[in-house]
C-alpha cells in the first residue's frame, strides 16, 4: 500500500490534473500558472522515474519473460511516455502548439496521442490495483474472466469497427470544404 498503491494514486491524480487542466490551458488558452505547472510536471517525472525503476528491477529478475505479460506493458508504457515527453520538452521540442502552423498542429496531435495512451494505461493499472481490496477484487477478476471469454467476439467487433471506420474515412476524403459529399 505504502510503496506502490499510494504513490500510484498520486501519479494518476497528477497525470489527470496535468492532461485535463494544465496541458489543455497551455495548448488552447496560452495561459498557464508556471509554478503549478512546474510542480505537477516534476511530480509526474519523479514518480515516472520511481515506477520505471521498479519495472527495471522486475526486468532484471524476469529477463525477457517480463515482456510476455500485458500487465507489464501497461506498467512500463506510461513512465516511458512521460519521461520521453519531459526530455523532448527540455530539448526544445513540443513548445509550439499554435494550431495555425503545421508544426503546432503536429505537436498537438503527437502529444495528444502519447498522453492519451499513457492515461489509458494508468487507468487500466488503477483498475488492476483494485484487486487488492475485498469489495472490488471479485468484480475486477470477474471482468477479466469475461474479457478472456469474449476474445472471439471482441475480434469480430474490432474487424467490424475497422470496416466501418475505413468506409467513413473514404467518404470523408471526398468532402470538399463548403460542399458535403453526403
Amino acid at each position: 500500500m505504502k510503496y506502490l498503491f499510494m504513490p500510484f494514486v498520486i501519479y494518476l491524480c497528477a497525470t489527470v490534473f496535468y492532461t485535463s487542466f494544465l496541458w489543455q490551458k497551455t495548448v488552447n488558452e496560452k495561459t498557464e500558472n508556471w509554478l503549478v505547472n512546474f510542480v505537477v510536471e516534476e511530480t509526474i517525472v519523479v514518480l515516472s522515474l520511481y515506477f520505471l525503476g521498479l519495472e527495471m528491477l522486475q526486468i532484471k529478475d524476469d529477463g525477457l519473460n517480463y515482456f510476455k505479460t500485458i500487465w507489464n506493458w501497461i506498467d512500463i508504457i506510461p513512465p516511458c511516455i512521460q519521461i520521453s515527453i519531459a526530455i523532448f520538452q527540455m530539448n526544445g521540442y513540443y513548445l509550439d502548439f499554435n494550431d495555425k502552423t503545421d508544426e503546432g498542429h503536429e505537436n498537438r496531435r503527437e502529444l495528444a496521442i502519447m498522453l492519451s495512451i499513457a492515461s489509458l494505461c494508468l487507468w487500466f493499472k488503477f483498475l488492476y490495483f483494485l484487486r487488492i481490496f475485498d469489495g472490488t477484487g471479485f468484480l475486477i477478476r470477474a471482468i477479466l474472466a469475461v474479457i478472456v471469454d469474449m476474445k472471439y467476439f471482441l475480434l469480430i467487433l474490432l474487424i467490424a469497427m475497422m470496416a466501418f471506420g475505413d468506409s467513413f474515412k473514404v467518404m470523408s476524403m471526398a468532402n470538399v470544404e463548403g460542399k458535403e459529399f453526403i
